[in-house]
């Protein structure tokens, strides 16, 4: 979970999240769990961002650098808003802080 937890760091501070929101961030994920999702919005996301990444075939990038273009991505399960946005409303504005 090493690799995560710095790319997840990485991806945070690429997407414009200030480093202390970042660093709080790292610490409440230092335990993690990953399961199954039974929302279909979910899955249907996660299909969907599968089948953006074959774009990106053309011109390898990194996995960090996939995550940034993708967060880009307007989703269903967030009301049609894109990741980065988010992302930005939740931890640039103190909420985890």
């Amino acid at each position: 979970m090493t690799r995560f937890l710095e790319t997840t760091v990485d991806v945070l501070l690429r997407l414009g999240v200030p480093a202390a929101a970042v660093e709080a961030e790292r610490r409440e994920m230092e335990e993690v769990r990953i399961a199954r999702t039974v929302s279909r919005q979910v899955l249907g996301s996660m299909n969907d961002f599968a089948n953006l990444m074959d774009a990106f075939r053309e011109n390898p990038l990194s996995l960090s650098d996939v995550a940034v273009k993708l967060a880009a991505t307007p989703c269903s399960p967030i009301g049609m808003k894109h990741p980065t946005d988010v992302v930005l409303e939740t931890l640039a504005c103190g909420a985890l802080l």
